[in-house]
């Protein structure tokens, strides 16, 4: 008997059990889940450290209960039993935005949600891991010269220049200091673009700038992530930009591509493209190898660029333009000077090409980059480099 009434005191414990989990469930919404691609350790400016995202919990907000439509979340907060509202919305893998309500006690998410106010504060999240790929940067073709405001004035004279990199989700950025407009200095960042989407007419670019003179220092991401707006027009000289950026790593700040803590307009300084190709005889193979096949050489943007890499594409190392062509001879050689980037480091260097054979070249390259065209063919060249084209079957 006492076994029995046992059993029938944990089977009344289960079925209270049952019922409380069906009054909570009704009551919060039977839980919710953040989509799959926000799982991760997010940056936010004025956060000491990382905010850890899965998919039912946002650190330091919450454990989601309800949801509406795509962008509205319920979350509930253990450790003062409080409920907010957030809105969120993915701009883009790497960013996310939202507006949240005031804690707030236990009501239906549509209440708590009327709660944010239409001048809420708009919050950014800048995702850390898994680790970001950069992606192109949307300003191009460089190089371009540039002003730029910091609130005191356009610093126009001398001009800025921004400079590719051969990976082209960088680009180098040298400012001048200009003598008539006060708190501007000659420095030199780089910008890696991260994220970029559009809203409207209006386009956003998410990047990290570093410091080059101090790149072996550590910056916080406080210091280094900041927000873009950005808008290209053709001229007369080709595209120009105007860009205004946030002060701080967030969004804020910035509310047109002439409004921002600093603006700059870009403007294209010279195609170079335009000045030279390369002639036919060189890329009527617009892959070569040299011998070993260690790097590959390949001709590309109508034949004006050369970029020279590992075989295997796993590292580019260098992007030479065609500059000027100083002399050639029938189908068998060209001296022309190139400018080349390598890294974030350009300059001008001195080429020389001679046609061995068909699908067999000898290229000699000057020993260093030089800032002007004009002096870069008067050092002795390295030594020669024998190049071997795709099919050296083909004829001219």
């Amino acid at each position: 008997m006492a076994a029995i009434l046992n059993c029938i005191g944990v089977s009344d414990l289960i079925v209270r059990l049952v019922l409380l989990l069906m009054f909570v469930c009704s009551t919060y919404g039977g839980g919710c889940t953040f989509p799959e691609s926000w799982t991760g350790s997010w940056f936010q400016s004025g956060n000491p450290g990382l905010i850890a995202i899965n998919s039912t919990h946002i650190q330091l907000k919450g454990e989601c209960i309800e949801m509406d439509s795509t962008d509205k979340f319920l979350l509930y907060d253990r450790s003062d039993d409080s409920y907010r509202c957030m809105v969120i919305h993915e701009k883009h893998r790497y960013v996310l935005q939202y507006k949240e309500s005031p804690n707030w006690s236990k009501d239906t998410l549509s209440t708590i949600c009327e709660q944010i106010s239409g001048d809420a504060p708009l919050f950014s999240m800048f995702r850390k891991e898994p680790r970001p790929v950069p992606q192109p940067c949307p300003f191009h073709p460089a190089p371009f010269t540039f002003t730029y405001n910091r609130g005191t004035g356009d610093c126009a004279n001398p001009p800025s220049r921004a400079e590719a990199c051969t990976d082209d989700s960088r680009l180098l950025l040298r400012y001048m200091a200009c003598p008539d407009v006060p708190g501007t200095e000659s420095n030199v960042e780089e910008l890696v673009c991260l994220a970029t989407w559009k809203e409207g007419s209006t386009r956003y670019l998410v990047g990290q700038i570093s410091q080059v003179q101090r790149r072996n220092s550590i910056a916080s991401d406080e210091d280094t992530f900041r927000c873009f707006i950005y808008k290209g027009q053709h001229s007369d000289r080709g595209m120009t930009y105007n860009i205004a950026q946030s002060g701080d790593a967030s969004c804020n700040g910035v509310s047109s591509p002439t409004d921002g803590s600093r603006i700059m307009r870009l403007t294209n300084s010279d195609d170079e493209h335009n000045r030279c190709h390369f002639p036919s005889w060189i890329v009527e193979h617009h892959k070569w190898f040299s011998l070993d096949h260690s790097h590959q050489y390949h001709f590309t943007t109508k034949n004006a660029t050369l970029k020279i890499m590992n075989a295997d594409g796993s590292f580019e190392e260098k992007r030479l333009v065609c500059h000027s062509i100083l002399e050639q001879k029938d189908k068998k050689f060209i001296k022309l000077v190139a400018h080349v980037t390598r890294g974030c480091e350009s300059g001008h260097m001195c080429l020389w090409f001679v046609r061995r054979d068909t699908g067999v070249l000898e290229l000699r390259q000057g020993a260093a980059l030089w800032d002007a065209a004009a002096p870069a063919c008067r050092a002795a060249p390295q030594p020669h480099h024998t190049l071997v084209g795709e099919s050296p079957y083909t004829a001219i």
